[in-house]
Formats: structure tokens, sequence, C-alpha cells
């Protein structure tokens, strides 16, 4: 007994040394992975493979054959920061806003959040969604999703701060122009809610434009965001229009 407890005295200091370094090498090995089975519009127009799984033509991969080829389980956390444009009624503003992102996958089948910070507090919100990758095997490859969920945030309803909940669907397209470089566009298109106990009425759309360089498992991005949402109450109708530059980075694990 004495002998053991000497040996896990000496290896929790040696363990807690070293799990950084072992932690670095797993996501550097999944993302190493990943980019085996990445294909990007040089590869498309180069037509030169590095690998046997990219001689089959990309675009075919589609579920249920690509299925073998996901990532059994991905994990993906982002922060990214924007100071936008704001529209309401043509009366200008800015603001800004704070997101965190957060993404859970199995094979092709995902879970994934967003949650909002802005300068006024009754602004803030977030959104939960379940999302289906038809093409693609993971979030670092080229890929098309389409997901549906719920969004939730507060609005002042006959003077009073509410709930408000809308479904939300759409989708996102992906595609690597080299094997670290890409751009990807995300629709988010906001039905209106339905609550009895609420008179507001709340729908929009949102266009997310995003480029983004691929280093290991980080991701560093720019987007240009477009959000138009329309607001009735009785026989008010408003419009709010919110675009701008967000940038951030993301970790996938």
């Amino acid at each position: 007994m004495k002998y053991i407890l000497i040996i896990i005295i000496y290896l929790i200091p040696a363990y807690s040394f070293a799990a950084p370094y072992l932690i670095e090498d797993h996501l550097k090995f999944l993302s190493k992975e990943k980019k085996s089975k990445r294909w990007s519009v040089k590869d498309v127009f180069s037509n030169k493979k590095s690998s046997s799984k990219k001689k089959v033509a990309p675009i075919v991969n589609v579920l249920p054959k690509n299925f073998k080829e996901n990532q059994k389980y991905e994990f993906s956390f982002g922060l990214e920061y924007g100071n936008l444009n704001l529209d309401i009624d043509g009366a200008d503003s800015r603001y800004e806003v704070y997101r965190a992102s957060i993404t859970a996958y199995a094979r092709f089948l995902g879970v994934v959040g967003n949650f909002y910070l802005t300068e006024n507090s009754k602004e803030n919100l977030g959104d939960v969604a379940l999302s289906l990758r038809l093409v693609g095997s993971s979030q670092q490859t080229t890929h098309l999703s389409l997901f549906y969920g719920v969004n939730k945030t507060k609005e002042i309803d006959a003077g009073v701060l509410k709930n408000v909940n809308n479904y939300i669907w759409g989708g996102e397209l992906m595609l690597y122009f080299i094997d670290t470089i890409g751009a990807s566009y995300h629709l988010t298109h906001t039905e209106e809610n339905t609550e009895k106990d609420i008179s507001l009425r709340r729908s929009g759309r949102r266009h997310e434009i995003r480029v983004f360089l691929d280093y290991n498992y980080f991701r560093l991005f720019g987007s240009h965001v477009l959000e138009i949402l329309e607001y009735q109450n009785s026989s008010v109708l408003s419009r709010k229009e919110s675009q701008g530059i967000m940038g951030g980075v993301k970790l996938f694990f």
C-alpha cells in the first residue's frame, strides 16, 4: 500500500504536466483525420487527389452514402463580436453584440446552440436547433446542412417585458477554396410567433456570409451579417434591420 501511494504521488504531477500536451495531440489527430476527407475547389479544378478517398467525385457523397465517412463525434465552441448598424423604421444607430455558439454532432446529426448578449439586456436571446448534415463528413469539410429549432427572446408587449418564442429553420453551405481557406452562407428564417397571451407578432430572416481560415483545430473568421425583423402589434407594423461585420474564433474537438 505504501508503494502504491508513492507511485500515485509521483504520477499526479506528471499527469498534470503531460495532460495539456496529450489533449493537444488528440485534437491535432482529429483535425488531421478530417483534413484527409476534405475536398476543395482547388482539388476539383486541378483534378489532383492526395488520397484514395478523394478519387470519388465529392458531390456524390450524400447521405446515406457518406454515413461511414462522418466523424463519430464532433464538438465545437465559438465566440464572436460585432458592432452593427441598427435601423428601426428609418432611425439609425449602432450597437455591440457578442455571440457564443456550441455544437455537438454524432455522425451527421447534431444540436446547434447560439446565445447572444447585447448592450440592451432586453435584446438578449438564444436559439437551439437540430441539424442534419446532408453533404460532407464534418464541420471542417465542404458540407451542406439543414436545421430546425426554436428562438427565444424578450420583447416589450403592451408595456410588459415578455418571452417570445419563434420556430426557426434554414441551412448552411460551406465550401473550401483550398485546404485551409473557405467561405460559407448561413440562412435563418424566423417564423411568426403564435402565443395567445402575446399580441406582438415577430418574424424575419438572417443572412450570414463568412470567410474563414482553419489552422488545425482552430478557426479564425469574419462574417457579414444582415438581419431583417418585422414586428406587428395591433395595426402598427415596425421593421428592424441590423447589419455589419462580426469576427471571432472557433475551437473544434
